[in-house]
């Protein structure tokens, strides 16, 4: 009876026992630094799978497994892209009970395309073993340009000049990445850039 009352009272303490709000926001943090470093240590600050929203925490969402955070189509992308993140801040937010941040991003692409660096808003929920195991991720609207309304003319432009391979990299109007394709859209995009340079040149 004394070992089963125990026993009551160490689940009950391990139930109620909560990673305070400071330590949320450090273990988000160290998990960001060390992908960034890409370190593979960040693994131990996240869930064996974990859920990603964009734009809105609805519908069903994108599932990552622990082995495949930094893998994927858009990692490929992204690598061949240069990308570049800044994290600007990082707060608990009490209303939604996640640890917010907010970051700056750029890369190749929207050098070439002329893009300003977008400015995301990503949250964090942390599960009871202090693992990462939830995620939203949102493009703020009053601090970003559209990449697609960059992305037109540019469109329009090879479609006259180069259809064949707009048509393999563009279909059904959206980007397919990979690491193929980035290098591909880098070489696309730097001929528009000289064609726009001579058409310059000319006036």
């Amino acid at each position: 009876m004394r070992c089963l009352i125990i026993f009551l009272i160490g689940g009950l303490i391990g139930c109620t026992t909560e990673i305070s709000h400071q330590d949320q926001v450090r273990r988000v943090n160290q998990y960001l630094s060390l992908r960034k470093q890409k370190d593979s240590a960040f693994q131990l600050f996240v869930a064996d799978t974990m859920k990603v929203w964009f734009e809105s925490k609805e519908g069903r969402p994108t599932i990552r497994l622990k082995s495949n955070q930094s893998k994927g189509p858009w990692a490929a992308w992204d690598s061949v892209m240069n990308g570049r993140t800044i994290l600007d801040s990082i707060w608990f937010d009490a209303k939604t009970q996640a640890v917010k941040t907010l970051f700056t991003e750029t890369n190749d692409f929207y050098d070439l395309i002329g893009k300003p660096a977008s400015v995301t808003e990503q949250s964090f929920w942390i599960n009871h073993t202090g693992e990462i195991h939830e995620s939203l991720i949102y493009w703020l609207p009053d601090k970003n340009i559209s990449a697609d309304i960059l992305l037109q003319p540019i469109i329009e432009w090879a479609r006259t000049h180069d259809s064949t391979e707009i048509a393999e990299l563009y279909k059904n109007e959206e980007i397919e990445p990979s690491a193929e394709n980035a290098v591909r859209w880098k070489a696309l995009l730097r001929n528009y850039q000289r064609f726009k340079n001579s058409m310059k040149s000319t006036q």
